[in-house]
């Protein structure tokens, strides 16, 4: 593998808890294939455990924290977290994740074998307290990926990596909640990149409280950017409307059927 520079981009906020922070970045700073920088941007207060973690941090060389005296939200976070970004190739990464040790390795190799992507995705999978792990099969061509993502975000996030200036170009992250990142990955498509996703789980989810996506407050966001989205030519009328109703359906059913709604059919989740 050639030498391979890359800057990791991690934000971490109140809802973060000291243990899942600290996995988090144990994961990071274990990979077989060493990130060349890491950046972490602070969004307003954290636990006491994870300030102290990061008071320790900033004194390393190869570690940047960028703080907010109070939460912004991860969009503003994360473009700030851009700014402060030394390379070209950037690996994000979620506070409450953990990344398993091969995956900078295997995005890397990917990415080398494959110069004229400017986005690399892979599988994610969410374990619960109990029983067998959902992984969520992204698609995996760009023709796919293209289609998929009328309907729903076809990356996991904390999966990928992808370049900082066409991230910026395309005018980087907005605050829409539960949709930053599908709003973004339509853009960078329409400005004419292209992306893929690499059939393995490389990530694990620490944790996922489905509750903060139910509700009439959840629904207001999703029309919000849905429509924005709408108006911008990113999704057509026929999408838009398909958008809507599905997401009115699920936000407002009951907790224990949208859970089970979330991993069969909007997570694309199987049982591992």
């Amino acid at each position: 593998m050639s030498n391979f520079q890359f800057s990791v981009l991690l934000p971490v906020y109140h809802g973060n808890t000291t243990h899942e922070f600290t996995t988090a970045l144990n994961s990071i700073l274990s990979q077989s294939v060493a990130a060349t920088e890491i950046v972490i941007v602070q969004d307003g207060p954290v636990d006491d455990g994870i300030a102290t973690q990061l008071a320790e941090l900033k004194k390393q060389a190869q570690i940047k924290v960028i703080t907010f005296p109070i939460n912004t939200g991860v969009g503003n976070a994360l473009n700030e977290g851009l700014k402060h970004c030394t390379y070209e190739w950037i690996a994000r990464m979620d506070a409450d994740d953990m990344a398993l040790p091969n995956r900078f390795e295997e995005t890397i190799k990917h990415i080398e074998q494959h110069p004229e992507l400017d986005l690399v995705g892979a599988y994610y999978a969410e374990r619960p307290e109990k029983g067998d792990a959902y992984v969520r099969k992204v698609p995996l061509t760009f023709a796919e990926i293209k289609k998929f993502s009328k309907y729903r975000t076809p990356h996991s996030h904390p999966t990928v990596f992808y370049k900082k200036t066409p991230i910026q170009k395309v005018g980087g992250y907005r605050n829409f909640h539960f949709a930053e990142d599908w709003y973004l990955w339509l853009r960078l498509y329409k400005a004419g990149h292209t992306a893929a996703n690499i059939p393995k789980m490389l990530v694990y989810a620490q944790s996922q409280d489905y509750n903060r996506r139910l509700g009439f407050a959840a629904l207001k966001n999703d029309y919000k950017a849905i429509s924005k989205m709408y108006k911008e030519g990113l999704l057509g009328l026929n999408h838009f409307l398909i958008n809507i109703f599905v997401r009115l359906v699920v936000r407002l059913l009951p907790v224990s059927l949208a859970n089970t709604f979330y991993k069969n059919y909007l997570r694309s989740a199987t049982k591992n």
